[in-house]
């Protein structure tokens, strides 16, 4: 089961979601956040034991530069938060 949630950046209020997190389930698929370096998407992935996340292309464009999501990308601002944030 997932929970519903927004990912916020807390210098420029960029968000993206609600996506479904799930939880973390030791030996079972990773859930990953992705952002497309091609297309500048964000994403969310699973990624199976033994899959190599250099195979994973974007679900909109195809490309296969992923990074990991984990800084701001319109301010490039590292203060990202998951929440139930409200509109």
């Amino acid at each position: 089961m997932s929970s519903p949630m927004t990912l916020r950046c807390r210098g420029c209020g960029w968000s993206w979601g609600p996506v479904g997190v799930r939880p973390v389930v030791p030996g079972g698929a990773q859930q990953l956040f992705l952002l497309c370096v091609a297309c500048g998407r964000p994403q969310a992935r699973e990624l199976e034991p033994g899959t190599d996340r250099a195979t994973l292309g974007c679900t909109s464009c195809d490309a296969l530069e992923l990074a990991p999501l984990d800084r701001c990308p319109r301010c490039d601002g590292s203060e990202l938060r998951w929440g139930p944030f409200m509109p």
